[in-house]
């Protein structure tokens, strides 16, 4: 019950204009938490951000994330 409630809430808080622009402004910024974890706004960032961490003896992988995307034009 907890989780559909906090999910619920997340999803609804996730939606709000105001919180999304917040997060677009302060979210992405160098040296902020985000960016310790995102590697780049597209896909092309993401793999130039990490193309010599296997060099390094490093594993990664790269998800795109987008699970609230509707559709094409909404990325």
């Amino acid at each position: 019950m907890l989780a559909v409630t906090s999910k619920a809430l997340f999803h609804g808080l996730a939606h709000m204009p105001t919180l999304q622009r917040l997060a677009s402004k302060y979210g992405m910024r160098r040296g902020g938490f985000a960016r310790r974890f995102i590697a780049g706004e597209t896909i092309e960032e993401a793999v130039d951000a990490v193309a010599g961490l296997p060099g390094k003896g490093l594993q990664l992988t790269l998800d795109y994330l987008g699970e609230s995307v509707a559709s094409a034009c909404g990325w």
